[in-house]
């Protein structure tokens, strides 16, 4: 089991995906996401607070119309 685990760090692609940073660029990518998701969410929660349930139903289906209607017309 050595010796395969040892072949495939000899490889030239598993040098590449250390030496050019590939695992750290993408943790980086995917932390980064998160954190945009995270503050979408708590955004959503003070938009909620802010014009109540109602105000937010009606603003969720003009955003839908204007969603549906953006894709139909640039396609």
């Amino acid at each position: 089991m050595k010796k395969i685990v040892n072949k495939i760090k000899d490889t030239s692609l598993y040098q590449n995906i250390i030496n050019n940073g590939i695992i750290k660029n993408s943790i980086i990518t995917l932390s980064s996401q998160t954190i945009a998701g995270a503050i979408s969410f708590f955004t959503t929660l003070i938009i909620i607070a802010a014009i109540g349930v109602k105000g937010n139903g009606i603003l969720a289906i003009v955003i839908s119309y204007a969603t549906i209607f953006n894709g139909l017309f640039n396609f």
